[in-house]
């Protein structure tokens, strides 16, 4: 029978392999939750034209207007970050909407706005423009 004495006492005498072993299991579970930012999927840059095509999802590009500028995914829609609320973002609201942001975290916190507007379908574009071009897919540029 395993008692926590003896589990103390293994601990206490192997506490590099509990150490590594605490190590790894953190760096999985921040994995995990990295990887589903607020609730909300990310997709492969390799993979969203397959959605844009099969779903006909729309990209809301929240990047500043001259970044947009310098190059866009094709068919994006730039859209500031205050601007949750407009005509121009609520006309999608049943549509499956991909994020991109210079970072994912900035993309999953419009994202929870969205989702308190009742938006269902959004996905975050895992990282971003960069990885849309590391994946040789094209920029559009203004």
């Amino acid at each position: 029978m395993i008692t926590i004495q003896k589990i103390l006492t293994f601990t206490q005498a192997h506490w590099q392999i509990c150490a590594v072993f605490a190590v790894t299991l953190l760096l999985i579970i921040w994995e995990e939750l990295k990887n589903n930012i607020g609730g909300m999927p990310k997709i492969a840059a390799k993979d969203a034209p397959l959605l844009i095509n099969r779903e006909n999802a729309v990209i809301f590009d929240l990047r500043a207007p001259k970044i947009f500028a310098v190059g866009h995914i094709l068919g994006s829609i730039n859209i500031a970050k205050s601007d949750t609320e407009s005509k121009q973002i609520t006309a999608y609201k049943n549509k499956t909407v991909i994020l991109l942001d210079t970072t994912d975290a900035l993309a999953a916190t419009f994202g929870s706005k969205l989702k308190k507007q009742g938006f269902t379908k959004i996905t975050i574009l895992d990282g971003g423009v960069p990885a849309w071009q590391n994946a040789g897919l094209p920029l559009a540029k203004n």
